[in-house]
């Protein structure tokens, strides 16, 4: 007999995905599953998130109902960014000496966290249930771009503005180098 045995373990798995309706239950296919989340660009927070794992468990007993025990790490599919920025509320501009340069001499710069804006730039919103972005063809349809803005700034912070941004989430997605698909985050600060 053998001791051990491979456990796939899905969690959250959305109720609008009906396993009984796959045409098996081999790895290979529940790992194809797709997953959609039009959540990701609506900007809210995600009450909970698609986790898969893969680990060994060893047979405690075949004849009852707990036939298999053992520890399933599982990963979340989507990934969550968060973006925590520190911004210097002014910059005193010098001309530092022996230099001819006597324009920005004196000039101070003041931060306007404010009106801070943070974009996330092509997310990724469908993805399947394996997370490898070669197992999925993804269309223009698929991604999306999000923008923060009005940042919450805490009062603790007098000299030094900072702030947290609600997180962005998305499924892992490739490109190319250089490609009109690369994600990437977009900052906009503007400064009086």
């Amino acid at each position: 007999p053998y001791n051990d045995c491979d456990v796939y373990v899905i969690v959250n798995l959305p109720s609008d995905i009906n396993i009984d309706e796959l045409p098996d239950r081999k790895l290979s296919t529940l790992k194809q599953i797709v997953l959609e989340d039009a959540n990701f660009e609506a900007n809210l927070i995600q009450p909970s998130f698609v986790m898969e794992g893969l680990n060994v468990a060893t047979v405690v007993d075949r004849n009852k109902v707990l036939a298999a025990k053992g520890t399933i790490p599982v990963d979340r599919v989507a990934a969550k960014i968060t973006v925590s920025i520190e911004v210097e509320d002014r910059i005193d501009l010098q001309t530092p000496p022996n230099t001819p340069d006597t324009l920005t001499s004196g000039m101070i710069w003041t931060s306007q966290p404010k009106q801070m804006k943070i974009e996330f730039v092509n997310g990724v919103n469908r993805t399947v249930l394996s997370g490898n972005p070669d197992n999925v063809t993804l269309t223009s349809d698929d991604r999306y771009n999000v923008i923060h803005s009005v940042p919450t700034i805490p009062e603790e912070a007098p000299n030094l503005e900072s702030w947290t941004c609600e997180p962005f989430y998305t499924y892992p997605t490739k490109w190319e180098i250089g490609s009109d698909e690369e994600p990437y985050l977009f900052i906009t600060l503007p400064w009086t």
